[in-house]
């Protein structure tokens, strides 16, 4: 019985940190369209940054789904996450 829930404090703790992840990616979404709406005031240029947000994920998908089959899925998922939070560092504080 202490594994069972074990395992459920661990999934919890991994839908906790998932949720905190994507409510991030939301705001850094959301930030993004309003910058741009914000500088530009035109709604084709968020539609733009809309497509080539979208476009960019359906066009890497295909290959990123390789590296999680090649490497450690862990290693893999951490080194995304560092990579994606160290990139929007650098774009705010690059201002």
């Amino acid at each position: 019985m202490a594994t069972r829930s074990t395992s459920r404090a661990a999934v919890r703790r991994l839908a906790v940190a998932r949720l905190i992840s994507l409510t991030g990616g939301a705001a850094a979404f959301m930030a993004l369209n309003f910058t741009i709406f914000e500088r530009t005031g035109s709604a084709t240029w968020v539609a733009a940054a809309l497509f080539l947000t979208f476009g960019t994920v359906g066009f890497v998908s295909p290959f990123a789904s390789v590296l999680g089959d090649r490497f450690d899925r862990k290693k893999v998922m951490i080194a995304s996450d560092l990579g994606g939070a160290v990139f929007r560092v650098k774009v705010v504080v690059g201002r």
